[in-house]
């Protein structure tokens, strides 16, 4: 891009996959983040802040924009109420059932079950 005559570039950084619900559902305690896959993406971050100064310093009129999209991600789950999130009822709860849910829906694709839904409920005390 930059032989095409591109000059300005933003650039994000990867953001904490190891915290996605996708990856989170499956650590203990449910909703935990993976650290392991998060500490390889912090050193990857890194790196690449490190490779865009160099590229600043080699490269006449080459600007960036880093967006810290990991660091905002990792703040506001853990201060999301400084952003504006609420605090959802009964989280572990919510994080329980949901764990279960995912369990059942497993076990029933497994044994080629079919999943009534309609029956799942969420009660909270």
């Amino acid at each position: 891009m930059y032989s095409l005559g591109a000059r300005k570039f933003v650039v994000n950084n990867i953001p904490p996959a190891g915290c996605f619900p996708s990856k989170a559902i499956h650590t203990r305690p449910i909703g935990k983040c993976d650290g392991k896959i998060n500490k390889g993406i912090t050193f990857y971050n890194k790196s690449l802040r490190e490779v865009l100064h160099q590229l600043q310093s080699k490269l006449p009129g080459f600007t960036f924009i880093h967006a810290d999209l990991y660091g905002f991600l990792k703040k506001m789950r853990q201060n999301g109420s400084y952003y504006g999130k609420k605090k959802p009822k009964c989280i572990h709860h919510q994080q329980k059932f949901v764990g279960e849910i995912f369990t059942n829906i497993f076990n029933m694709q497994k044994f080629k079950k079919k999943i009534n839904f309609k029956k799942i409920k969420l009660t909270c005390e």
